[in-house]
């Protein structure tokens, strides 16, 4: 467990990462060159707070470096990352120098388990509907035994702004309504659009059509 508060590297970005995320970036600016380079001969991690309407967002998840994939000759790199911890930013610390990264004093946050497996189920069978309208591979999705929102959050559908919601939601419980809300509100629309499709795929067909006895 990390201290309750703490000065992290932040390199902000506009999506939102989740805790046990696997997140693959290529880093291309000078300052988050530099960033990276010191993240690694340190052994500390950084900040992805996201960045949401035209400004830095208060929260955010830490990430370690788990492998630097490729080092090009100008010094960009491929890395991947993986999702720690998510946090708050009670203050940013920004460079007057451009090629510097900014710092943030950030405090851990800790979700409440307060979740219901019932929900937790019908979030997974939704889910699981949801990608049979829209043709989505089945693997997508674990077993229902390792079944965790943060790995179905980027799959349902939600925009930059509901994930952002998502993440600053301080219990389980919370966030299985929040998810449970949205997939029924979608999953509607979605059936209307795959039926609308299929009309329209079989439009100049033979039909073979029933008629209604009266």
């Amino acid at each position: 467990m990390q201290s309750k508060q703490t000065q992290i590297p932040i390199f902000p970005l506009s999506l939102v990462v989740f805790p046990g995320e696997s997140l693959n970036l290529h880093i291309f600016e000078k300052r988050y060159k530099l960033l990276v380079n010191e993240c690694l001969s340190s052994g500390i991690d950084f900040g992805i707070p996201c960045y949401i309407d035209g400004k830095i967002g208060n929260y955010g998840t830490c990430v370690k470096i788990d492998q630097i994939d490729r080092v090009y000759t100008n010094g960009e790199m491929d890395i991947k990352t993986i999702g720690t911890q998510s946090f708050k930013i009670n203050e940013i610390f920004s460079p007057n120098d451009k090629d510097k990264y900014a710092n943030a004093n950030v405090e851990w946050r800790e979700i409440i388990q307060n979740g219901s497996d019932v929900l937790k189920r019908k979030i997974y069978e939704l889910t699981q509907t949801l990608h049979k309208f829209l043709g989505i591979e089945a693997d997508q999705l674990e077993p229902i035994e390792k079944f965790d929102l943060h790995k179905v959050i980027h799959i349902v559908g939600l925009k930059l702004q509901q994930e952002y919601k998502f993440l600053q939601m301080k219990d389980e419980l919370s966030r299985q309504e929040f998810l449970l809300r949205h997939l029924k509100g979608i999953l509607p629309i979605v059936e209307e659009t795959e039926h609308i499709k299929r009309k329209i795929q079989s439009n100049g067909h033979f039909k073979n059509i029933i008629p209604p006895n009266f």
